[in-house]
């Protein structure tokens, strides 16, 4: 699975699933147990013929929120960043639709924005940098249902295997600043008639991605 260069991914919260459509018994075919909805769990269930799921959820990472202590490991990692880093707050949404017994499509999409409050830095003097990391990030393909084990029976749990293969896409905004000096020594410094401007460009990657579900 291609890793992101820009960051770990982040707790979410806030998700709200919708599904429409009916679930119904077909042999050989992963359905879901009644009253499962799939959200954006990893899971071998595929949907019924023709049914639609709908996904619609908010993302947020702050001193309040961090479950995993993701805000906490990053601050602590370095003292360039004060203020705010390592907020990140965004939205997501997703459809999946079932097109035969056995094999669903899917299309997600999910953008973040990520604080970065860039503190006092010694060698060089900021007049001003982007405070913000914003990515964007699709991934769409279908889920085949290999395995199935048991009937419907909401007695017990079911045990499926599913192949599923999607394409994914990252990118992240160009991040910018600008400088006016860079301090070589104490006594040694190099000053700009004109601020320059430095810039981190074209974050992003693609790639294929398959697993056994």
């Amino acid at each position: 699975m291609p890793h992101s260069r820009h960051r770990r991914s982040l707790a979410a919260t806030c998700i709200l699933a919708l599904m429409g459509g009916t679930l119904t018994s077909l042999p050989a075919v992963a359905d879901s147990p009644l009253g499962w909805i799939h959200s954006d769990h990893r899971n071998a269930y595929t949907q019924d013929p023709w049914s639609i799921e709908l996904l619609i959820g908010g993302l947020a990472v702050n001193e309040t929120i961090d479950v995993l202590n993701i805000r906490e490991e990053l601050l602590a990692g370095t003292r360039r960043l004060v203020g705010d880093s390592g907020d990140l707050s965004g939205q997501l949404a997703g459809v999946q639709v079932g097109l035969t017994p056995g094999i669903s499509a899917f299309y997600r999409r999910q953008q973040t924005a990520l604080t970065v409050d860039i503190g006092e830095v010694s060698s060089i003097n900021l007049l001003d940098i982007e405070d913000s990391l914003d990515t964007t990030l699709t991934s769409y393909g279908f889920k085949w249902n290999l395995f199935e084990s048991g009937l419907f029976d909401n007695a017990r749990p079911w045990h499926a295997l599913s192949l599923e293969v999607s394409r994914i896409e990252n990118s992240t905004d160009d991040f910018k600043g600008r400088l006016d000096r860079i301090n070589i020594t104490e006594n040694f410094k190099i000053f700009f008639t004109n601020p320059q401007t430095f810039a981190l460009e074209n974050l992003e990657e693609d790639g294929w991605l398959s697993r056994l579900l």
